[in-house]
């Protein structure tokens, strides 16, 4: 089952949300397919916050789930959600600056895998070679 942990982990691969201000909702239908997976997410404006959202049939919370998006502490509250397959999760963004969730690691943490939005920075290589 690695190369479903491979996916679930790649940026975006889940879910995206598009740019969210203070008051917005995103939710998330937990399909029944990703029970047994947590699928880590992280806010793409603040890559530092990251988060995980673990589905488990047996220990998980059905209905709808909310997680705050603050300035508080890391960013979401709770940082580990888990709920059943089936089941919503729901983010209420809180804080003053703009907050775009998306599933899967930060690209800092992708080995190189970003590049795919268009709106990172590119980071240009300038090799010197020198000549005896």
């Amino acid at each position: 089952s690695h190369t479903a942990d491979v996916a679930v982990s790649s940026h975006a691969a889940i879910f995206e949300s598009g740019m969210l201000s203070k008051g917005d909702t995103f939710s998330y239908s937990v399909g029944p397919e990703m029970d047994g997976i947590t699928i880590p997410y992280h806010d793409h404006m603040a890559h530092d916050y990251t988060a995980a959202i673990k589905v488990s049939s047996g220990e998980g919370q059905s209905g709808i789930s909310e997680v705050m998006v603050t300035d508080v502490g890391h960013g979401f509250h709770p940082m580990e959600i888990v709920v059943k397959p089936g089941s919503t999760v729901k983010w209420v963004v809180e804080k003053d600056s703009k907050v775009r969730l998306i599933s899967g690691l930060p690209p800092t943490l992708e080995h190189g895998e970003h590049g795919e939005h268009g709106e990172h920075e590119e980071h240009v290589l300038i090799t010197l070679e020198i000549y005896p």
